[in-house]
């Protein structure tokens, strides 16, 4: 908004042509008020002006998206008799007095810019009051309410003084399209937003939608052309293996996708982190096949988007004519723990995970072929599924020929009718969900999802067996404090507690670097509300 008591004759006229008369309305040349007055009870009568041509002002009852308009404030003695759906509350005015202007909304919208703001006025006024207002060009269908509050010096406390609703034509997509796109409860707690990716017309092309409690704020069909893929992370690490590559050279390519990122989602992301001053909750619907490695994106120079905000992923998976959907409130579950460990690795590799595996009540499995037995059976008092799967027999659990629990040997497994627990499969790119082959799509977030799990947890790409284990050791012990583990948040503060590690290293080694890739390779698909706490051995009543 902008502009207070200015003076337009092209107004004036259009005010004094719509508007009954008033004895408390004069001339222009009226002598000027002073501060001091009897008192005078006053309403605020309000109309909206399309100044497309400044000198023939025309009053509107609709509004479109993209246009500016001004708000023209008046002081009557009388409601108006002109528009019906105009609420006014008559103020009783004595001398200096202050008007907000704001606007509410009727759906999710962008917030304009400075919509509220309080205007001084040293009592009752013969002329206009104008403020200019624009709705962008994205502005979505509803109704915008024009809210005037009044206050005195004497009565500090706001009161309602005018309320117009107008209805606004905007954007033809509604609001709803992207969570319904998206698998995703409308109901979003504070600090919350969706990041949807969908491929685009345009080949080569992805279209970037961006929403959170302020409205849609990004809407975007660009190339990203300086593509990182899962794909290729996982090529580099194979070249590293073979020494033709360095740990450094592919956080630098990381860096240069980044930076040559879409600007409007980078300004986007940053707007985000600069509004909520602190870690946000980041839902990331990609339903591309480009396997962004989201959480390594920097949105400024060292500040990656994993380390700065709860992210995690969504996929509707579908069971037969039901479609799943995220609901991001705050939830918990308790459980016991159905846990298989490859043991046929170096002890030492997996310490951490086998001792903490040591403290949890549950069933541990011999083999995977036991395990996918027990999953046939009722699951639905457990707390979490966990499968460390390292080494080779890790890398092949993906595929297709191996019997005992590949992705698509699940889909006998047993369905909750109201899935709670979490799995955890700590395995070479157990969280990819693009497989390219033409006889199996299948994988095990759509799987799990699909059939027992509200929240799952895996890797992109191979990960170091140490780092691994590390990583899951810190998960599963903090399931078992009071309140049980936030697991979005677990995530976080690991990937930010590598980053700060590598930052205060002068010379980062080989495995320093990989640790730190490692670690944001790990993903988490469900509520970043969630809480799961799992019962020690010591717990009684199990």
């Amino acid at each position: 908004m902008s502009g207070a008591n200015q003076r337009s004759a092209a107004i004036s006229q259009a005010v004094a042509t719509s508007q009954p008369s008033s004895t408390m309305r004069r001339s222009q040349q009226s002598a000027p008020k002073e501060s001091k007055q009897a008192p005078r009870c006053v309403y605020f009568n309000v109309g909206v002006y399309d100044m497309s041509d400044p000198d023939e002002p025309e009053q509107v009852e609709q509004l479109q998206a993209g246009k500016t308009y001004t708000l023209v404030i008046t002081c009557e003695e009388d409601r108006s008799a002109i528009n019906q759906h105009i609420r006014q509350d008559g103020q009783r005015v004595t001398g200096r007095f202050y008007l907000a202007i704001s606007y509410s909304y009727d759906v999710s919208v962008t917030t304009p810019t400075r919509a509220k703001q309080w205007v001084p006025f040293e009592g009752v006024f013969d002329d206009q009051s104008r403020h200019d207002f624009t709705l962008p060009a994205d502005f979505p269908t509803c109704t915008l309410t024009i809210n005037i509050l009044f206050k005195t010096p004497q009565r500090p406390a706001p009161m309602s003084a005018v309320q117009y609703p107008l209805p606004v034509c905007g954007q033809k997509a509604p609001p709803s399209e992207i969570f319904k796109i998206a698998q995703i409860d409308q109901r979003l707690p504070e600090k919350t937003a969706i990041l949807l990716v969908e491929s685009a017309a345009q080949r080569h092309q992805v279209r970037l939608r961006g929403w959170s409690e302020a409205g849609q704020q990004l809407d975007k069909e660009t190339a990203i052309r300086a593509l990182i893929s899962i794909e290729e992370l996982q090529k580099y690490r194979e070249k590293q293996q073979k020494q033709h590559f360095t740990p450094e050279a592919i956080l630098n390519r990381l860096t240069y996708f980044s930076r040559h990122n879409p600007p409007a989602l980078l300004k986007w992301l940053q707007t985000l982190l600069h509004t909520y001053q602190e870690p946000f909750n980041l839902i990331i619907v990609d339903l591309t096949e480009q396997e962004i490695p989201w959480e390594l994106v920097e949105i400024q120079p060292k500040l990656y988007l994993g380390a700065c905000a709860r992210v995690v992923r969504w996929l509707g998976a579908q069971f037969f004519e039901i479609t799943r959907i995220l609901s991001a409130q705050p939830d918990s579950h308790v459980g016991p723990i159905i846990s298989y460990l490859d043991t046929a690795i170096e002890a030492e590799l997996i310490h951490d995970e086998q001792a903490a595996l040591q403290r949890l009540t549950g069933t541990a499995l011999p083999s995977l072929t036991d395990l996918n037995r027990r999953l046939q059976v009722s699951l639905d008092d457990v707390g979490m599924i966990y499968i460390g799967c390292h080494g080779r027999s890790g890398q092949q659990l993906l595929q297709q020929d191996v019997p005992e629990l590949s992705s698509i040997m699940l889909e006998r497994l047993y369905r909750c009718a109201s899935p709670r627990l979490t799995v955890f499969i700590n395995a070479c790119e157990s969280a990819r969900t693009i497989k390219k082959s033409l006889d199996d799509r299948s994988n095990f977030v759509d799987a799990f999802l699909g059939y027992c799990a509200s929240g799952f947890i895996g890797t992109l790409i191979q990960v170091d067996i140490a780092t691994a284990s590390t990583i899951a050791g810190h998960i599963l012990r903090a399931t078992l404090q009071p309140g049980g583990v936030q697991i979005a948040e677990m995530l976080r503060i690991l990937r930010k507690t590598e980053l700060e590690k590598l930052k205060q290293m002068a010379f980062p080694t080989r495995t320093d670097y990989y640790r730190f890739i490692d670690t944001f390779m790990y993903v988490y698909y469900g509520n970043p509300l969630a809480r799961l706490r799992l019962y020690a051995r010591e717990e009684v009543g199990q």
